[in-house]
């Protein structure tokens, strides 16, 4: 389909869904896609045409025009109707009452009954679409344009599976000639990506998303092959296939016949591959990290499967393939009957094969071919059964690939962490009622000095959970990162610890704590758990590490020495950053006092607002009727809120400090509260808000405790609902920030969407996705603020956003917005971003995770 095809056709997708969804209250509830999807069957068929002057009771209209409506919403039409002799035009189809799909057609249709008062809209559409016919895959096409516009709306609550996922199964699996299953096949991606096979069936719980699959095979044309069927996927058929292709919902347990438990849906296809395939048979799937390491139902699964000789390769995916859903990483799974005894298991890394951006990542399909393709190269590894059972039936690729990609100096000896080191336990029994304690978040972060020294922790009257440390000792974290720290407590200065952090005691004299620390930092070892990630104590006490050979002179110096350098070169890093910093906190300080001054006016002014609104409440209370006081009262309410808002604006200019105090703020019940605020308004756009509830888990954070209503979305990919009830309790997820500096950043962000985005009156569904997910590699929450108004101006990136006076266009206003903005997340020592994610405008925020989470994780 050429660009400007594309271009016609998303924007009378666009047109049409407005004109849709402006005639409901809530848009994911109605199947439009299906509306759409029966009219392209039809117009594929043929049997679709616009005809004029129709017989207004033809029971074959689908939409009709006539002269009056011309006469109120087009005078130019209508003039030229009438000498034209029109006197209506109406969309008409013909399609046979005996058609396979008839009565699913009949259904759709009917929801145009909805669309009576904008029938341009669907002229529009037809017209369209009737004008381009782009090769014998052009209405699935356009199908797959309208379902990717439509998911990309969070209110939908719909996932579309990136196409990159059935050409990765495509170039792994042979599928020609052979007989393919696919349980959990959402819009039967697979089924159009894989060729030349005999035969495909998908099964598919919703029922709507089953009508849109099938009318995807007969825009195929593949409809004669390849069969959706409504139905369960615990309902496993008798028939043995050739190959089994899978993209199960995430974290969804799943009831078995004869099973006491259920069984995570991730698993689902593994655990029932072998009585499912023939003697040849083929598994490709996708699976989150935690299955390749986490859980003993888990382990039993992978255990049977490697023994059994089914484990073919194991493809670790880059993050973030799945957004604005979820940044949760996935991996691939390749299983197969019939390998070689000597057989290599193939392990790949390809959690960097990225041919877009970190923004919107798309997986590089070419590169994990050619990899796998070549042992030698550096993100890949053949192992072995052997490997697989000594590593305790581990299939996580980083646990077989990061020994062969540790280095070790020559000169030193590679041993393991345990032979020098021992964990202890502490004193659980102690008389102190308060004390020092150490948590995760106190830890020293990568690249810092790792000495602390009792001190510097802060004391704590809530020990109830804590041990008693009173020797020297490397601390751990054994959540996630290790994050190693030494501390030399002692019985005259004890150190309480957190359930969640190791002690270990050095066992060997000529190892220097300051190195050890340094070493345990740059080494690699694997956090197991679903819920929150764990490091064991085997996999911790196995790692390799080096020192210095025993048998050299002052050993102990030159590790220390070693150490010392290594903190002088983050030390001098840091400085140059610093420098540079200075200079930035001297403007803004110099901007800051500039405002200020000017602030100072509007303290009469607002008196004066305080006391108009005081003397018309009064006059209404004592005038006005009871019907025009109810009408009044949300209006006051509204004027308090921005009044109160800006007095405190006000308040901030005049103190001394820039920002106002930290404090400790749960950002899942700011964001909920601030989206159930524009709920309660009339507002001219919506504000929503979703919580990323994977990635919490993945990185060991609460998460809230909804129950999957579905197994599959809208491709059968993810069961995800993105919208979390209003019901729903918030759960504890804390950031340090003054309350009004996050009230600044987050109203400057949406006044800026309402300003320069939301400026075309007759847009209808204007709407600001707020989506709430983690990123781990920072320990940072990451908010963004996605919203469906017009592009951002060129030229406009982070730079350009975050300068002061930098304004936006012909919409620009004072160019502080973005400033402030950025002034106040790096002041809490975030981070910001401002990109286009295909027709959205998303301005990203980053705000440290407190370590008050440290004690709720």
């Amino acid at each position: 389909m050429s660009e400007q095809t594309r271009n016609s056709v998303t924007e009378a997708i666009w047109k049409f869904f407005s004109a849709f969804w402006s005639r409901i209250e809530i848009p994911n509830e109605y199947p439009v896609i299906g509306l759409i999807a029966a009219l392209l069957y039809l117009m594929k068929k043929g049997y679709v045409s616009i005809q004029t002057n129709v017989q207004k009771d033809s029971t074959d209209i689908i939409s009709l025009m006539d002269l009056s409506y011309m006469e109120i919403t087009s005078k130019r039409h209508y003039v030229e109707w009438k000498s034209l002799g029109i006197s209506n035009k109406a969309i008409v189809s013909d399609y046979p009452k005996d058609d396979s799909l008839a009565d699913t057609i009949s259904k759709y249709l009917s929801l145009l009954d909805r669309m009576s008062g904008e029938p341009a809209y669907i002229f529009e559409f037809v017209e369209t679409i009737l004008k381009y016919q782009e090769g014998d895959l052009y209405y699935l096409q356009v199908l797959d344009i309208a379902l990717s516009k439509f998911s990309s709306n969070h209110s939908a609550g719909q996932f579309t599976q990136p196409v990159e996922f059935a050409e990765l199964a495509s170039a792994l699996v042979e599928s020609r000639g052979k007989d393919i299953y696919n349980p959990f096949s959402g819009l039967m991606s697979f089924a159009t990506a894989m060729k030349e096979y005999a035969s495909f069936t998908g099964v598919e719980r919703d029922p709507f998303i089953a009508d849109i699959s099938i009318f995807r095979t007969h825009l195929a044309g593949i409809q004669d092959k390849a069969s959706c069927i409504p139905g369960d996927v615990r309902d496993w058929s008798k028939i043995s296939y050739d190959i089994i292709v899978s993209t199960p919902p995430i974290g969804v347990p799943i009831s078995v016949k004869d099973e006491n438990r259920p069984i995570r849906s991730e698993c689902f296809c593994l655990k029932n591959f072998e009585s499912l395939t023939n003697d040849n048979g083929v598994l490709f799937t996708f699976v989150v990290p935690s299955v390749l390491f986490d859980s003993r139902r888990a382990r039993e699964i992978r255990h049977e499967l490697t023994e059994k000789n089914y484990l073919d390769a194991v493809i670790s995916l880059p993050a973030n393939l799945m957004r604005p859903y979820t940044s949760i990483s996935l991996v691939a799974v390749l299983l197969k009957k019939g390998r070689d005894k000597n057989a290599p298991i193939k392990m790949l890394d390809a959690s960097e094969f990225n041919k877009g951006d970190k923004k919107k990542p798309i997986l590089d399909v070419e590169a994990v071919v050619n990899c796998l393709n070549n042992p030698k190269h550096d993100n890949c590894v053949f192992v072995t059964q052997d490997d697989i059972r000594h590593g305790d039936y581990i299939w996580s690729v980083e646990k077989y690939l990061n020994p062969i990609r540790e280095s070790f100096p020559e000169g030193y000896e590679v041993i393991s962490l345990g032979d020098v080191v021992e964990l202890i336990r502490g004193e659980r029994h102690f008389e102190e009622k308060s004390g020092h304690l150490a948590q995760i978040a106190d830890l020293a972060p990568e690249g810092e000095d790792c000495v602390r020294t009792v001190d510097f922790f802060e004391t704590s009257r809530n020990l109830a959970h804590a041990t008693k440390i009173t020797e020297p000792v490397i601390l751990l974290s054994s959540i996630r990162l290790l994050r190693p720290t030494f501390c030399e407590a002692s019985p005259e200065k004890p150190l309480f610890l957190h359930p969640n952090l190791w002690a270990c005691r050095i066992t060997q004299g000529w190892v220097s704590p300051t190195y050890l620390c340094l070493e345990i930092s740059r080494r690699f070892v694997q956090a197991a758990g679903n819920v929150i990630p764990r490091i064991r104590r085997r996999d911790l006490l196995g790692m390799r590490i080096a020192v210095p050979s025993v048998g050299l002179q002052r050993s102990f110096e030159e590790q220390n020495n070693l150490y010392k350098e290594a903190a002088n070169n983050a030390k001098l890093a840091k400085a140059k950053e610093f420098g540079l910093q200075s200079l930035i906190e001297s403007m803004k300080a110099e901007y800051i006092n500039t405002v200020r001054t000017r602030k100072h006016d509007m303290m009469p002014y607002m008196r004066e607002l305080g006391s108009v609104s005081r003397s018309i409440r009064g006059y209404i209370g004592k005038y006005g009727s009871p019907e025009l006081q109810s009408k009044m009262a949300n209006l006051f309410s509204q004027f308090d809120d921005a009044f109160n808002g800006l007095s405190a604006l006000v308040d901030v200019f005049s103190q001394e400090n820039k920002f106002g105090t930290p404090e400790v703020v749960n950002i899942d019940a700011f964001l909920r509260q601030l989206a159930r605020k524009y709920d309660d308004r009339s507002s001219a756009f919506s504000v929503e808000y979703y919580c990323d509830d994977n990635a919490l888990k993945a990185y060991g954070l609460p998460a809230h405790d909804i129950k999957k209503k579905n197994f599959s979305m809208l491709n059968g990919f993810i069961s995800f609902e993105a919208e979390i009830s209003k019901s729903i309790e918030p759960v504890k997820l804390f950031v340090e920030i003054a309350p009004l500096d996050l009230d600044r950043v987050v109203h400057n962000i949406i006044d800026n969407a309402v300003q320069h985005g939301f400026i075309d009156a007759e847009k209808i569904d204007y709407c600001i996705d707020i989506t709430l997910t983690v990123d781990p590699e920072r320990d940072m929450f990451q908010i963004d603020f996605s919203n469906n108004g017009i592009p951002l101006p060129s030229g406009m990136d982070k730079k350009s956003y975050g300068l002061l006076g930098e304004k936006a266009g012909v919409t620009g206003r004072t160019g502080q917005g973005g400033h402030i903005v950025k002034s106040i997340v790096e002041h809490y020592k975030g981070d910001y971003d401002i990109f286009m994610d295909g027709e959205n405008t998303v301005v990203r925020i980053l705000l440290p995770i407190s370590k008050s989470n440290g004690q709720n994780v």
